[in-house]
């Protein structure tokens, strides 16, 4: 007789049918199920963010383990025998074995759990591995017409495809202008992103906006990039035909990598900060005329930086004479601007 099943019962138990089969095999039934919906629930929680039903499936699959197992160890059923009073005594339903086994049980299940929550919630503290680019999605009317989450989401993808350790995750929600960047922040956050891209777009019969926000983490706020936040207003057919959704891609993409080149390069891997540096370049044909100057300079200079200490000086030589060149094309214009505000320049003090 095995281990879960009870003692003798009375001859009014003994009889066959399906309630006999449940009284025999029940627990052990209830006790699988728990265990295996704890189990599944518990893996999935692993692998995904958390949600309401998962949780809630892993709270009633240990609570079946663990109500089962009372029932093992607690459980009591009368005897045959009778006191001199007439009364019934009772004894222990299950064998001292499983008794035993339960006990253990009704011990190890809550430890178990209080270290595997232990577990994930440190696993979830650390730092990723990789480094994510977090897209919600684009607020603004027709969205499967004017495509234009997906649109940004297909070239930043293609943009970062030959690096395993870049992903670029889909929000599959809204940001509001409303909510603003503190919600953003939060949402990168729990999702481990190192930047966040959001906003909407609307049209009218004429014209059409799109606002975009990207937020970087606060250790990069003090890097000259563009400002958070870039308004486009053009006429309707561009947003029709797509032209505005490819050129806001592009420098999305672009200020993703420049972004992404920087990271690595405070991490002081240099490799892939002139790789990523380099790829930000493809994205449009004249980097200095779609971003700040500055951050064009910063990326000479960070490209000139990161090959110096790897010792490669052609790379660096050719990234610092790119570097003169911009800035001197800005000096000129900023004479230009002085000039035509009425102030002189001394071109022998330069």
């Amino acid at each position: 007789m095995s281990d879960l099943q009870t003692q003798t019962p009375d001859a009014s138990e003994a009889s066959s049918g399906p309630m006999s089969w449940v009284k025999r095999f029940g627990t052990s039934i209830t006790s699988t199920i728990g265990f295996v919906t704890a189990l599944a629930s518990a893996f999935k929680l692993w692998k995904q963010e958390p949600d309401v039903f998962t949780i809630s499936l892993l709270a009633l699959g240990l609570g079946a383990v663990l109500v089962s197992l009372s029932f093992v160890r607690f459980k009591k059923q009368p005897n045959k025998t009778s006191t001199t009073h007439g009364e019934r005594t009772q004894s222990l339903a299950y064998s001292p074995r499983a008794r035993r086994w339960a006990l253990i049980g009704l011990i190890a299940v809550p430890f178990f759990t209080f270290a595997g929550v232990a577990t994930w919630f440190y696993i979830r503290s650390l730092p990723s591995t990789k480094v994510r680019v977090l897209i919600a999605e684009f607020d603004g009317p027709e969205p499967k017409k004017y495509r234009v989450t997906e649109n940004i989401l297909r070239r930043l993808r293609e943009a970062t495809s030959k690096y395993d350790d870049v992903e670029i995750e889909a929000l599959a929600e809204v940001i509001t202008e409303q909510q603003g960047s503190k919600v953003a922040r939060e949402k990168g956050k729990d999702k481990k992103a190192s930047i966040v891209l959001w906003g909407w777009y609307a049209a009218t019969g004429v014209q059409a906006q799109i606002t975009v926000h990207f937020e970087v983490p606060k250790e990069l706020m003090n890097l000259p990039l563009p400002k958070a936040q870039q308004t486009l207003i053009v006429a309707l057919g561009q947003l029709e035909t797509f032209a505005i959704q490819t050129r806001l891609s592009r420098e999305m993409s672009y200020l993703t990598l420049v972004t992404l080149g920087f990271i690595r390069f405070e991490a002081e891997d240099y490799d892939a900060a002139i790789s990523f540096f380099s790829d930000a370049e493809t994205q449009v044909d004249s980097p200095q005329e779609r971003i700040q100057p500055v951050v064009a300079a910063y990326l000479y200079l960070a490209r000139a930086s990161a090959s110096l200490r790897r010792k490669e000086w052609p790379r660096a030589s050719a990234e610092l004479e790119r570097l003169s060149k911009l800035l001197e094309i800005e000096s000129r214009l900023f004479d230009i601007e002085l000039r035509k505000h009425g102030i002189e320049v001394d071109s022998t003090s330069k």
